[in-house]
């Protein structure tokens, strides 16, 4: 995931194209109220909803690299025969003629040859050549990264494609050492160029020369407006620069509340001097540096992940290229639109409530709308949850809301707000019982009911040396636990130095949210928190034998992987009882127990985290938890919705519930086999670790592996094991909070163990009468 917001990030900065004969869409309203921080909040279009239409792409594409504007929109791409091509297209977006760029032969690096282009307001392209010179084994990487070095040459180009000037970079190990540093753009600045490392500006000029070099700590993107000026915009805010120098902005502006950077800036027409790309929409900045939305993204059904590359189309509209990396759909290349003034969509609004910024959420709004016939979502943002409540009590609330933390369930569950899932899951078609998980559907009843379900899901446990607590163990109480947990031998400990368990703090942080249930009754709102039981939980957690932490300041590269390692195989060797099971997705089934060595000589066991009803403790995926209010105005509509985000359909297509457990069976199902198929393809080392080539590792060649077949009993553990995950792990972060202060002060020796626990008793008693 770094990798992909990597060059999510480096990609978006890399248009800087302009347009001519912007109309825009200037009926405005203007609120003339201010923001909440004071700033001025920004004014709307008339019509700010979009149609989005597919682009054409070259026929012979092999790849893109600039989207500008220049006599209209143009697209610089690498074609299937090497070659770099200029796709010209027409005002009704058409592809017309192409240009051939006509590049000098340059055999300066026999390895791959990276390019940074950007377009001027005359048509004039530049581009950056990042050639890598190095005459050894690219196969040694030690020698490569220390040895090849790289030489940069800047060419400019005629808008038909000549060469028009070129000049090597002087002295680039000024600003650039290879292996360490990545450019991210080149852009126009004045009669020179700024070049953006990842944590460096460079001012350039066109003869090569190295005009001066600033640090920065902030992403900040640029683009020239309409008349000329240099706008740079980081995430918060945006400005002038002087054209001149690597100043950034004297004087910022912040975007409003609510509201952040989400791609590059480009060049304005008509009523508008700069676009901004901000997480809700593009913003027209006129000649009085105020803003107005023109697309609104949600509106518009349209929710990239960020918005690398964008010109307008010398119109309304506006022509779009990025990377959709939420659905897996690859390279989207789209003409955006703005639908008539007065456009009604006839389909059914069914609004889906969320916390502001629940990504998530607007993703599949969009998703949902691209195949919906009959219903349209639309997203209401809260602030806080409780905000809610407000909409419930007034009649307005939304048809769905999707949240994360349990007590949202449990709260509007008692107050009647949600309705009961099982009722729709036995009534109506699309969804039933037979559809979801099992023990996912018992972890989310509260009184015999279903209020809310995960669309995504995790699973929280440790993992230990099954010769250590055996499988039978896997489900074990508070009783147990302390059986093995206060009688460790000489020399184990109860976790290792990089684990759960380091100090008194982390201990009652591990241990207290699944404990949690054993001492509330959300039923009767009582709770047992003065019980010889818990305060037996306090004192574990202050004199359990640890071994602290790793200070890894300090350590020489040797020292590093020696305590690495005994991190790693403490589990094996048996010095630490329980280390972190990273039960994310199925995958992590092996990942988990391959990570301590354990995998292949089926060593491992899982254990959850103790309670005294022996059940795992099941926690909601991505803010993905979701419930149907009662009383909605749309309920046919939100069934479907919901219906939809269960859906396989849906499942396999959204990337960001990927890498997770998921409420549907048949889905789940699936997943869990593959994994198991997955690790049946690895190729292990003697130690049981996965990093082959074969494996997508970096190993050399000659390390012997061998590849495991998982026994079928142990296959049928880990299934049994994962059908006890039928309790929701409680994120009521009022008794969370509440229990870890006066635990902290019970480790600071400012007060007993029986104190500590009344205390809690008394304020968590408290709490929960008032929300009974």
């Amino acid at each position: 995931m770094k990798k992909i917001l990597a060059f999510t990030l480096a990609l978006g900065m890399l248009c800087t194209g302009c347009s001519a004969g912007h109309e825009g869409n200037s009926t405005v309203s203007v609120s003339g109220e201010s923001q909440p921080d004071g700033s001025e909040k920004p004014m709307k279009a008339a019509q700010t909803q979009y149609k989005e239409t597919d682009m054409t792409v070259p026929d012979d594409f092999a790849g893109r690299q600039l989207l500008y504007s220049y006599n209209g929109v143009r697209l610089l791409y690498n074609s299937r025969d090497g070659k770099r091509v200029i796709q010209m297209y027409g005002d009704d977006m058409a592809p017309g003629d192409k240009i051939m760029l006509r590049e000098p032969e340059d055999k300066r690096s026999s390895y791959s040859t990276d390019i940074y282009p950007c377009a001027s307001a005359d048509g004039v392209l530049t581009i950056l050549y990042q050639h890598i010179i190095y005459d050894g084994d690219i196969t040694d990487t030690e020698r490569y990264l220390s040895e090849a070095e790289p030489v940069f040459v800047l060419r400019r180009y005629s808008p038909d494609g000549e060469l028009l000037s070129e000049a090597e970079i002087e002295n680039p190990g000024e600003f650039f050492t290879y292996g360490e540093d990545f450019i991210s753009t080149i852009t126009p600045y004045g009669s020179n160029y700024i070049l953006a490392i990842h944590d460096a500006l460079v001012l350039l000029s066109p003869e090569g020369e190295v005009l001066d070099i600033t640090n920065i700590t902030d992403n900040w993107y640029f683009c020239t407006d309409s008349e000329g000026r240099t706008v740079a915009a980081s995430n918060e805010a945006w400005g002038y620069m002087d054209g001149e120098t690597l100043k950034l902005p004297a004087e910022t502006k912040e975007y409003g509340k609510w509201l952040s950077n989400h791609g590059v800036p480009f060049t304005g027409t008509g009523d508008y001097t700069a676009f901004l790309t901000l997480n809700e929409g593009f913003y027209g900045v006129d000649a009085e540096g105020r803003l107005t939305e023109l697309m609104d993204f949600s509106d518009s059904d349209y929710v990239p992940p960020f918005v690398g590359m964008t010109v307008s189309d010398g119109a309304d509209g506006f022509v779009t290229l990025y990377d959709d990396f939420n659905t897996g759909a690859g390279m989207r290349f789209s003409h955006l639109t703005p639908r008539p003034v007065g456009y009604v969509d006839e389909r059914k609004p069914v609004k889906v409530g969320c916390i502001n910024w629940d990504n998530n959420a607007s993703d599949t709004v969009a998703m949902y709308n691209k195949q919906s016939e009959e219903y349209t979502a639309e997203i209401r943002t809260y602030e806080e949850y409780d905000d809610l409540k407000l909409d419930v009590v007034s009649g307005d609330a939304p048809d769905l809301f999707c949240y994360q933390p349990s007590s949202v369930m449990y709260r509007y569950a008692r107050l009647g707000a949600f309705t009961d899932l099982y009722q729709l899951l036995d009534s109506k078609d699309g969804l039933s019982r037979e559809d979801i998980v099992p023990n996912i559907m018992k972890a989310y009843e509260y009184k015999g009911a279903l209020y809310g379900l995960p669309v995504a899901y995790h699973l929280d446990c440790w993992t230990a040396n099954r010769e250590v607590i055996p499988r039978e163990y896997s489900n074990w109480n508070l009783e147990e636990f302390f059986s093995f947990a206060e009688n460790l031998p000489e020399n184990m400990y109860l976790g290792s130095k990089n684990s759960p368990f380091m100090d008194p703090e982390l201990c009652f942080i591990n241990l207290f949210p699944a404990a949690m249930r054993s001492f509330i009754d959300y039923d009767s709102f009582t709770c047992t928190f003065d019980s010889p039981e818990f305060v037996h939980l306090l004192t574990f957690c202050k004199d359990a034998k640890m071994q602290g932490r790793i200070d890894w300041d300090g350590l020489s590269q040797e020292e590093t992987e020696a305590a690495y390692n005994e991190e790693r195989y403490a589990l094996l060797n048996k010095t630490a009882l329980l280390d972190h099971g990273f039960l994310h997705s199925p995958e992590d089934l092996v990942i988990g127990s391959s990570n301590w060595g354990l995998y292949i000589n089926d060593d491992f066991n899982y254990v959850i985290y103790p309670n005294n009803d022996r059940s795992g403790t099941v926690f909601t995926g991505n803010c993905m938890c979701y419930s149907i209010l009662n009383g909605c105005n749309e309920p046919d509509g939100a069934w479907d919705y919901f219906c939809y985000i269960n859906s396989q359909k849906y499942l396999e297509s959204y990337l960001q519930v990927e890498n997770c457990f998921v409420s549907n069976k048949k889905e789940n199902q699936k997943r869990l086999d593959d994994a198991f198929y997955w690790a049946e393809q690895m190729e292990w080392n003697e130690d049981g670790q996965h990093d082959s080539p074969k494996s997508g590792g970096n190993w050399a060649d000659s390390i012997e592996t061998k590849k495991y077949s998982m026994p079928p009993e142990t296959k049928q553990y880990i299934l049994d094991f994962l059908s006890t995950f039928d309790k929701l792990g409680d994120s009521d972060e009022p008794v969370f909070n509440i229990a870890k202060e006066e635990a902290d002060r019970f480790f600071a020796g400012e007060s007993s163990a029986e104190d500590c626990a009344a205390m809690i008793q008394n304020r968590v008693s408290l709490y929960l009468s008032e929300n009974s």
